[in-house]
């Protein structure tokens, strides 16, 4: 059974948000509509693979981020002045 228009743009917000109370507001949706469409299997895969999807991508931007801090203090690290070493 595919998704409706309006599941469909639940979904984004269900997983922005830190309840389903919460994202029932945002969404003009009431609680009971989104806890049952939860209970839909069509409809849970597609969260969970909306979830999935933004953890990969936070995941990735994190480990880029990561990688050009490492870079940055090792050249702080590596600097010939003692008052730019001493605070890194």
């Amino acid at each position: 059974m595919p998704l409706n228009n309006r599941q469909l743009k639940a979904i984004p917000i269900l997983i922005g948000c830190d309840t389903v109370e919460d994202a029932a507001r945002k969404t003009g949706i009431s609680k009971n509509t989104l806890y049952t469409w939860m209970k839909i299997e069509e409809f849970d895969q597609a969260v969970s693979s909306a979830r999935k999807k933004l953890l990969d991508k936070a995941m990735n931007k994190l480990m880029n981020v990561s990688m050009k801090a490492v870079i940055t203090l090792e050249k702080l690290l590596d600097a010939e002045s003692e008052a730019v070493r001493r605070p890194a």
